[in-house]
């Protein structure tokens, strides 16, 4: 049996691909993408070209992360001395522990003097 002219077509020309396939792989929901684009064009007009607090404190001030998981006590005595110094510079935080009574507070000092060291 002779091969059928289509499976010789096939076989020796190039796969076109279809536009409105490829459109649809490329962006799945145009509406919800130019919803989205209006969305951002607006509140970047909104907001006047200035940056929110938050984007501004990024941008300006270094921050460093530093975990410890072998802290000897419970989040719930350490939850009032994170909440005490949340937000300080480090140098004021580790004044604020230094003259805290709690036990505490003096391996937070040890943490927060060893996290200024590795900055």
């Amino acid at each position: 049996m002779a091969p059928t002219s289509t499976s010789t077509q096939s076989a020796s020309a190039p796969l076109r691909r279809d536009p409105a396939v490829m459109a649809a792989a490329l962006d799945p929901n145009p509406r919800a993408r130019r919803r989205w684009e209006r969305k951002m064009t607006i509140r970047s007009i909104r907001s006047r070209g200035r940056l929110t607090k938050t984007v501004q404190i990024l941008r300006t001030e270094r921050s460093h992360l530093a975990k410890s998981h072998f802290l000897k006590t419970s989040v719930k005595k350490l939850g009032p001395l994170a909440r005490q110094i949340a937000g300080k510079p480090i140098d004021d935080a580790i004044i604020q522990m230094r003259f805290s009574p709690k036990k505490a507070a003096r391996e937070v000092k040890k943490h927060l003097e060893y996290a200024r060291n590795e900055a």
